[in-house]
């Protein structure tokens, strides 16, 4: 059983404690999609892309909750960990993923990890951007 980041609970940002919630979220082995390619991020380094449709991976959704004033675009990562506590696999396309949630409101968001084995015990979900602005 894959041990699940807290429903409820304030994602961080590094040191900082976030007003992002995360109401849900759910963990799947599978394997990417056709589209996995489309929208490549042009800052993700190259040596990393080394990604096709149908390569075995793990799918991490769910949703945030937007508690801030504002309306924002939330870049969110995920880390995940084996056995050992190794953190394993790289993010597909690019370092994180963006979603734009509307202040005190909700949305989804979807991502890719590249990894091969079926050993993972936990993950970890982090806000890595809050911006009016989408990410470069």
């Amino acid at each position: 059983m894959v041990q699940t980041p807290p429903e409820g609970e304030y994602l961080s940002s590094g040191e900082e404690e976030t007003k992002v919630v995360l109401v849900d979220s759910n963990f799947s082995y599978g394997i990417l999609p056709l589209d996995i390619n489309e929208g490549c991020c042009p800052i993700w380094v190259d040596e990393l892309q080394n990604f096709k449709t149908g390569d075995t991976c793990i799918k991490i959704n769910g949703t945030i909750k937007n508690e801030y004033d504002e309306d924002y675009y939330i870049c969110i990562s995920a880390k995940i960990y084996d056995e050992e506590g190794t953190s394993v696999g790289y993010m597909v396309k690019c370092p994180f993923v963006t979603t734009f949630v509307d202040s005190v409101d909700t949305d989804f968001f979807e991502l890719y990890i590249k990894h091969d084995k079926r050993n993972i015990v936990r993950y970890d979900l982090v806000v890595n951007y809050i911006s009016k602005y989408p990410p470069p």
